[in-house]
């Protein structure tokens, strides 16, 4: 909803003006409904409605505290206004989480976004969607270890995780060649005792 132009100026906001989602309209501090033609219009990414009744407004003994506007107060409400509306209630309740993820995460996705330019997806389905994220986060992981480590810290710990791997990859091997060879034994005894 757009907010007062002078803020300033002792005039109601958005906040003063009660919604009714039942019939879409809004109500003012004066008791009037502010209504819209339910036609939605595109500001450049965004859809958004008016509000307004200026029948009401004309003789209104509140419109000095109200609106500069000759024609009567207009609202402007976004598509998404809901959704904004409930997160702000959700912060509000945990305000340190919010600060605690801006310090986290957005620094991540500030990075990804405006540094690195990847402000949208080449791909589409979910899951090609999260492997060209996986690729970016890791991209994202390898230059803060570089950053933090340096190049020859980086290259040693890549040495010694190929080394952990490597030996990882060795045990499963030989736990499967047991294996194989139980089930085998297993097997060849069961035909044993059915022949």
């Amino acid at each position: 909803i757009s907010p007062p132009r002078f803020k300033d100026q002792d005039i109601y906001s958005h906040i003063d003006f009660k919604y009714n989602k039942r019939y879409d309209s809004y109500t003012c501090p004066a008791g009037q409904t502010l209504r819209t033609t339910g036609k939605w219009m595109k500001r450049g990414e965004r859809l958004l409605k008016n509000y307004q009744n200026n029948a009401a407004c004309r003789n209104c003994s509140l419109k000095e505290k109200c609106t500069t506007r000759k024609a009567g107060r207009l609202l402007t409400r976004y598509e998404h206004y809901e959704h904004v509306e409930s997160n702000k209630k959700r912060l509000a309740k945990k305000p340190n989480y919010y600060r605690l993820r801006s310090r986290t995460i957005e620094h991540i996705f500030g990075t990804i976004k405006r540094h690195w330019g990847i402000d949208h997806t080449l791909l589409r389905t979910k899951e090609k969607v999260k492997v060209e994220f996986d690729i970016a986060f890791t991209c994202y992981n390898l230059m803060r270890i570089m950053n933090i480590l340096d190049q020859k810290g980086l290259k040693y710990s890549i040495r010694n995780l190929t080394h952990m791997i490597s030996t990882e990859v060795d045990e499963i091997k030989r736990k499967t060649k047991f294996i194989n060879k139980y089930v085998f034994l297993i097997r060849s005894g069961n035909k044993l005792a059915n022949a």
